[in-house]
């Protein structure tokens, strides 16, 4: 059986995909007129886009067989069942906050209020809702469940077939993108792809004869600096990663601006640094759009898909999402050694020639071999540059305590750089054979080993504990007095916060 998949339709799945955590979001979570009135109003966007995208010609399609699609949505199931979804194997100690968040979102009210701490959990918790709100109503008509793990153990399953859904349209927008003569091979590019961390460790041990224990290798600059891989990513941060991953391919094969801003709300529900890593990209592309409407002389069409209806109305969510993130804990205390802020937010981090020499370095270990390989096909494409650009800008910018941003940051651009060496290797129309697909398909194979180390933790910690499932669950929950690196995930004294005192329940 074969599967047509055309264009404008899977960026419209897509996109209600993306949307289904931000209406959640303001309909069930905030629980005031404010949040339906969002919601109605996101509606109506959402609608509006799927009325246009019906309308228009597909442009693009791919034809796929049934057992093909198969092979990938078991592909996505199992790569994030080895990420610790489901909670049926290994799970990164990342997992331990990540359940409480999702078990406080389960058993509490919404919004969640910690009363006996005077605090609010305020954290990315839009990946959860979905599968949340299905457990919350099923809860109405069981109501016993909240007593008992049940509800935690419906709720991972669910959340396990929510992020598969997420990655396999991440597979299909690949596909459409690089149109490959052998569709398997997409699967295989997420799961391997990554930077050159492996080469950053062996420097570390053999010119600065320096021991290195740690096994997570993205952390090979003394801590400072990492452009997570896609496993990584999946395997720590899923919570972060899948949506950006969606908008930013939306974004890579968008044609005009005319829904920009509801792909920003998008990946802002995901949290704000993916945000702004994907929004450098929009506003860089924007102005290549307009200047090329002004040379084609089609500006009024630019303008007219700049204030569409669907931009408009998406524009209203973005106050409400900055307003629950800014009363997060870990914005107040500021990020370490930081210098200019902005907003009371994002950090400038203090420029020095020794800072700057580390950077060069690690820009080169990551990134800079691909950049130099893909550049004489791409230097006429205006994302070959932004990837540059946001890969260069990420080390010099921070917010709260940790290397957040730089890791966050980064994981649209690391994206589109998997999206680009894909297109160049796998494309019908790309292959031939010569050196530079040689040392690219040389270089891929070096940055595997990054998501081949975050495997085998995985299988490390079964042959030492003796059992498959190894959860990290010790936590519970934030109804306690924490501080610390805690602070990322609540709010203290949330009354006084302005999302709390005029915008939620």
């Amino acid at each position: 059986m074969k599967i047509l998949i055309q264009k404008n339709k899977l960026k419209k799945y897509s996109l209600i995909y993306c949307c289904l955590p931000v209406i959640c979001f303001t309909c069930f979570y905030m629980q005031s007129i404010i949040g339906y009135c969002t919601s109605g109003v996101l509606l109506c966007a959402v609608i509006l886009l799927c009325i246009k995208t019906e309308k228009e010609q597909c442009d693009s399609s791919i034809v796929i067989s049934g057992k093909i699609l198969l092979i990938l949505i078991l592909i996505a199931l199992l790569w994030c069942a080895f990420g610790g979804q489901g909670n049926h194997y290994y799970q990164s100690h990342d997992w331990n906050c990540r359940n409480a968040v999702y078990r406080d979102l389960i058993y509490k009210d919404w919004p969640v209020i910690y009363e006996k701490y005077n605090k609010a959990l305020v954290y990315y918790i839009g990946f959860w809702l979905p599968a949340a709100s299905v457990v919350k109503i099923i809860a109405k008509f069981f109501p016993a469940i909240l007593s008992t793990s049940v509800a935690f153990t419906l709720g991972n399953q669910l959340l396990w077939i929510w992020t598969t859904m997420g990655v396999l349209l991440v597979e299909l927008l690949l596909v459409m993108y690089i149109k490959p003569k052998t569709v398997l091979c997409i699967p295989a590019l997420m799961i391997a792809f990554s930077g050159l961390d492996i080469l950053g460790v062996l420097y570390k041990i053999i010119v600065e004869d320096r021991k290195f224990e740690n096994i997570h290798l993205e952390w090979w600059m003394d801590g400072q600096m990492q452009f997570s891989s896609l496993t990584t990513c999946l395997f720590w941060v899923f919570n972060q990663c899948v949506i950006p991953w969606i908008v930013i391919l939306c974004v890579l094969q968008e044609d005009t601006i005319y829904n920009y801003v509801l792909l920003g709300v998008c990946a802002l529900i995901s949290g704000p640094l993916p945000f702004l890593g994907v929004f450098v990209y929009m506003l860089s592309n924007a102005v290549v759009l307009f200047v090329k409407s002004i040379r084609e002389k089609s500006w009024k069409k630019y303008v007219k898909d700049l204030f569409s209806a669907t931009n408009v109305l998406a524009l209203f969510v973005i106050p409400i999402l900055f307003l629950y993130y800014r009363s997060n804990g870990a914005v107040e205390t500021g990020a370490d050694k930081a210098g200019f802020s902005i907003l009371g937010i994002i950090s400038i981090l203090p420029i020095t020639t020794k800072y700057i020499v580390k950077v060069i370095f690690f820009l080169l270990v990551e990134v800079g071999v691909y950049f130099i390989l893909l550049f004489r096909r791409y230097r006429r494409e205006p994302f070959f540059y932004m990837t540059i650009g946001t890969a260069c800008i990420a080390p010099f910018f921070a917010v709260g305590t940790g290397q957040d941003f730089i890791m966050r940051f980064s994981i649209p651009t690391i994206m589109v750089l998997a999206a680009l060496c894909g297109k160049y290797l796998l494309g019908e129309n790309e292959w031939k054979k010569g050196g530079l697909q040689v040392a690219l398909c040389v270089t891929l194979a070096i940055g595997a080993f990054t998501p081949m180390t975050e495997f085998m933790r995985g299988y490390n910690a079964m042959l030492v504990n003796g059992h498959v499932k190894n959860v990290d669950d010790e936590l519970k929950t934030f109804d306690q007095d924490l501080q610390g690196k805690y602070l990322n995930f609540t709010s203290y004294d949330y009354k006084d916060k302005a999302f709390f005192k005029y915008l939620a329940k």
